[in-house]
């Protein structure tokens, strides 16, 4: 079992630094979370928010009551397919030297509905690279929207990255009738897993450490320091 993982931060003094945090405890528990459903692809670790101040570390977040939609809220907000997005990551490592810089890709929704949802994903049209999964689904507002459809106005996360959909094509020798060579490409699709399903790792890991009350306290003082 991996033991530990690096993370790194951007710094307000514009360089970044990175920090190994231990994925185990002291009797080698899981400090990690992973989804209850096996077919989920999340997983959360906790981080301590007054640390990551004292280190002067940047960071922001998204508040659940105002920045987040979730997708099965989807039909009564307007969101439909068709619809913008952008993906956040670092493709491929491309970070910067100095500090984080995410590489903002667009796409479009591609495809929700009860039969995906149900097993925690949809569909989006774009590309993903390794670097890419965890990466922020954030949705794009538009003034003007199709036919029969209304405007969504407002920015919201949706949903983080899981995996690119690919497929496979096969060079078949014609002497044996054996594959010698075997191409793997990207399809143009990226399953995103949605926020409700992120919400439900997180109360799993809240109710599963008791801490309901310091989860709160630590929200709250986040908004009063962001107001």
């Amino acid at each position: 079992m991996l033991e530990s993982v690096e993370l790194r931060f951007n710094l307000s003094d514009s360089k970044a630094k990175n920090y190994t945090v231990d994925l185990l405890d002291s009797k080698n528990n899981p400090k990690w979370f992973r989804h209850k459903n096996d077919k989920v692809d999340l997983a959360v670790i906790p981080l301590s928010v007054p640390a990551i101040k004292d280190e002067k570390i940047q960071f922001y977040y998204f508040r659940e009551d105002v920045d987040v939609f979730f997708a099965k809220d989807f039909s009564e907000i307007g969101v439909s397919t068709g619809d913008g997005i952008f993906i956040l990551g670092f493709p491929l490592g491309i970070r910067g030297k100095a500090q984080n810089y995410a590489v903002v890709k667009g796409g479009i929704i591609a495809r929700f509905d009860t039969e995906l949802l149900n097993d925690h994903y949809f569909y989006i049209d774009s590309t993903a690279y390794p670097g890419n999964s965890g990466g922020p689904v954030i949705y794009k507002p538009e003034l003007v929207s199709i036919q029969g459809t209304k405007a969504v106005g407002k920015s919201s996360l949706m949903g983080v990255v899981s995996k690119g959909v690919s497929f496979t094509e096969r060079a078949i020798s014609e002497q044996t009738g054996q594959p010698r060579i075997i191409f793997e490409e990207q399809s143009g699709l990226v399953m995103v897993v949605p926020m409700d399903s992120v919400n439900e790792v997180i109360d799993q890991y809240v109710k599963a450490k008791g801490t309901p009350k310091q989860k709160s306290e630590i929200v709250d003082k986040q908004v009063e320091d962001k107001e």
